[in-house]
């Protein structure tokens, strides 16, 4: 049963994250695996990270506009076509102040899961609110089972879905081990709650562009960012 031990001394070490959340690398990388949903969730990751990184990720999206990919040249033009929407047309996406990240739960037999982790949770939030804290490990939303392998899209498209007033039931998991002998065990499950308010709920584009207006946008930008 050696064959576990590598696994269980980068458990100790601080855990196994296939995704770091501030790794924009990584993510647009993902935006030409083979797998639609990897695809779409690297889509989701750019445009999360861009509420806080703006002229980051478009600067790193106008980089990949050279790509000779054209599967890339579409996941760049999306993304930043729902930037517009966001940041000039007035639509929304939910925020419950979670940067989220993949987490491989390591156990000394058996499989190795993956699961949603609140990597950082900003202050005054609607998840530090609920009780929400890094490292929590996110396993079901009223009842049901989040996907093991793209749970943090489910999540996302279970909030897009949610109205004010609705209040969702978690349960969560803290991913730190109990101690370094119990390397199997996780600490004990908890619930809480978090409740929709009207300043959460995400939306579509409060006005149409005008003609031009989208390229116009993205001129400004490229003067701007220097590209």
């Amino acid at each position: 049963m050696k064959w576990y031990l590598p696994v269980v001394f980068l458990c100790l070490t601080g855990g196994l994250h296939a995704e770091e959340p501030l790794d924009l690398s990584v993510t647009l990388n993902r935006m030409t695996h083979d797998d639609f949903a990897t695809r779409q969730g690297a889509t989701d990751r750019l445009i999360e990270v861009a509420a806080t990184r703006f002229d980051e990720v478009v600067s790193a999206l106008f980089e990949q506009e050279k790509s000779d990919d054209p599967e890339m040249a579409h996941r760049v033009e999306v993304t930043l076509m729902r930037l517009f929407e966001i940041k000039v047309l007035g639509a929304s996406e939910i925020d419950i102040g979670v940067d989220w990240g993949w987490h491989l739960q390591c156990f000394f037999e058996g499989e190795i899961t993956a699961r949603p982790i609140a990597e950082k949770v900003r202050k005054d939030s609607a998840a530090a609110k609920a009780g929400i804290k890094p490292g929590d490990l996110l396993i079901h939303v009223d009842g049901t089972p989040l996907p093991r392998r793209d749970g943090i899209r489910a999540f996302r498209a279970i909030l897009r879905e949610a109205k004010p007033g609705q209040v969702l039931k978690l349960k969560l998991r803290s991913s730190k081990l109990l101690s370094k002998k119990e390397t199997s065990a996780l600490a004990k499950e908890h619930d809480l709650t978090l409740k929709i308010t009207a300043d959460l709920v995400g939306g579509e584009a409060v006005r149409e562009a005008a003609e031009g207006e989208y390229d116009q946008w993205l001129n400004e930008l490229r003067g701007r960012l220097g590209d």
